[in-house]
């Protein structure tokens, strides 16, 4: 029997990704405080700046109404505070406070250095071509692929 080279690389990524989350749970367990869905939604306001729901919810592939959750969690206890827009008085936008700045940008450092320690064992140039494969399998096309049906 042959070697299905996609199942084989579906075995391969996911046991990666696997070991990966496993390394970094680790890191989560000893930030202060701080789950992983939490430091997600602070995550996405700090690199990001104000964000409303639906816009952190696409940023850590949550549903809207888990981040919901967090960012009344996160509200509670005075990490981001909730602006209420002057264009629709129905939606809010989601901002860092002071603690929250404080509370995130040191367990950023600590995450991303976990981050650079899993990766060291790829090249610059390897970790630039996994993002590149990784992109391409999760939008489903290649980006330089931009025929159309007219243009063939």
């Amino acid at each position: 029997m042959s070697k299905d080279p996609s199942l084989d690389a579906f075995i391969k990524l996911t046991r990666a990704t696997d070991s990966v989350h496993q390394s970094l749970a680790g890191t989560f367990a000893g930030l202060a405080d701080l789950s992983q869905p939490e430091f997600e939604v602070l995550e996405a306001l700090y690199h990001k700046g104000p964000l409303c729901q639906k816009q952190i919810s696409q940023k850590v592939l949550k549903s809207k109404g888990r981040i919901s959750q967090q960012i009344e969690v996160l509200e509670k206890r005075g990490l981001l505070t909730r602006i209420q827009e002057d264009f629709d008085k129905r939606q809010f936008r989601c901002e860092l406070t002071e603690a929250g700045r404080n509370t995130i940008a040191p367990a950023f450092e600590t995450v991303r250095q976990t981050i650079q320690e899993i990766f060291s064992v790829l090249s610059t140039e390897e970790q630039q071509g996994l993002s590149a494969l990784c992109r391409i399998l999760g939008t489903g096309r290649r980006e330089q692929d931009h025929t159309t049906d007219t243009e063939e």
